[in-house]
């Protein structure tokens, strides 16, 4: 088993842990469309206090074996475009970890994953 920090892109399944601060979700989810707010909806993040502060955390699998194999998202509308057709939850949410990084602003974010 190999640990390391941020995403990996090399192995058939990946779990994650997140966390960010509750500000910085806010924002990002405000500007999110329907189908990723549907999407972070179905996995949900915790809402945390640490240390005075308010963080939200997440833990998901992507890859072969994703949380979205156990997890139904309630979506009707139109499905965004993503990298090959339609955009699938796991896109939607890698996206949404992407800008909610860029959100949170180096050293206020910490992501960590277990290659499976």
């Amino acid at each position: 088993m190999k640990y390391r920090t941020g995403f990996v892109s090399n192995s058939s399944s990946s779990s994650f842990c997140i966390f960010a601060p509750k500000e910085a979700y806010d924002d990002v989810y405000e500007l999110a469309d329907d189908y990723t707010k549907a999407c972070i909806d179905a996995i949900g993040f915790e809402k945390e206090k640490f240390m005075g502060n308010e963080l939200v955390s997440i833990s998901y699998i992507s890859g072969s074996q994703s949380t979205f194999d156990y997890t139904e998202v309630k979506f009707e509308g139109e499905i965004p475009s993503g990298k090959y057709g339609e955009m699938n939850p796991g896109e939607a949410v890698e996206e949404f970890i992407t800008e909610l990084e860029k959100a949170a602003g180096e050293g206020n974010y910490l992501t960590s994953s277990v290659d499976c």
